[in-house]
């Protein structure tokens, strides 16, 4: 497996308190939702809908929540029964950026995924289906233009269906529920037009880290931005230099992830 293909496998785990400890500060993704043909597709729908919280309403419409248990129950309760969401980040510092944008199946268990991502250089497009992995754009994995097919079994596949499970937006409650230190409510804030509710946390790193733990200092500071239904919308934080802001919205829209047509896709290499 090339480096490059390690770094791509490695920052697509999502969950922001993991991010600069497995990536590095050297590579940064961007995921886009755009759609391409095939025979294998997934359709997602239904649960909550993609309603915003009421930009007209004030104060903390969806409760303040001022410790550990409320925060994250809360959220846990906004996301029960929500089937995908639209996910984005931008990762800039040390001279480096990285961005993702892409939609993504909101099930551990089964996990499907549609990103593009833009990193180290490189543009990279990624679909995670049926237990396969289609990427396209890294050097070395397949010739140009064309989709690099993953199995399950695979070193890629393995890491990157696991970063695609973590995509999903409710992993992020786990690190929360372990490592969850303090809740701060700072109160009702417009964002993109929008009114969410801003909270500030800290979690502790050294209860949810994984990859190289010893770049992460032992707790970081978010800011996290709540809708009306208790779903999260932005992610913020700053550590060691590096300026992360995740965005989840369109929660419960409906998907269409489809795998590439057969024409364009060769057996990986790595």
């Amino acid at each position: 497996m090339t480096t490059r293909l390690r770094r791509a496998a490695a920052c697509l785990a999502v969950p922001a308190v993991l991010l600069v400890g497995a990536c590095g500060t050297s590579t940064t993704p961007t995921a886009s939702s755009s759609g391409t043909s095939g025979t294998a597709s997934v359709q997602a729908s239904g649960g909550a809908t993609a309603t915003s919280a009421d930009p007209t309403s004030g104060g903390a419409t969806a409760g303040a929540h001022t410790d550990k248990a409320s925060f994250v129950s809360a959220m846990k309760a906004g996301m029960a029964d929500v089937s995908s969401a639209h996910v984005s980040m931008q990762l800039e510092g040390q001279g480096q950026k990285v961005s993702m944008s892409g939609v993504t199946k909101v099930d551990s268990t089964d996990p499907a995924m549609q990103l593009t991502m833009t990193m180290a250089g490189m543009d990279i497009d990624l679909i995670v289906l049926d237990g396969k992995v289609y990427v396209k754009g890294i050097p070395g994995a397949a010739a140009e233009g064309k989709w690099a097919q993953f199995d399950k079994d695979s070193v890629v596949a393995k890491s990157m269906l696991e970063s695609a499970s973590g995509a999903d937006p409710t992993r992020m409650f786990d690190d929360f529920e372990k490592a969850l230190t303090d809740v701060k409510y700072d109160g009702p804030e417009t964002v993109d037009g929008e009114q969410l509710q801003k909270y500030s946390v800290k979690l502790d790193t050294t209860k949810v880290a994984t990859g190289d733990a010893t770049s992460l200092p032992k707790s970081v500071d978010y800011d996290v931005w709540l809708d009306a239904k208790d779903r999260m919308r932005k992610v913020t934080f700053d550590l060691a230099g590096v300026k992360a802001d995740m965005r989840m919205d369109k929660y419960g829209e409906p998907l269409d992830i489809k795998a590439p047509p057969a024409s364009q896709v060769v057996k990986g290499q790595g």
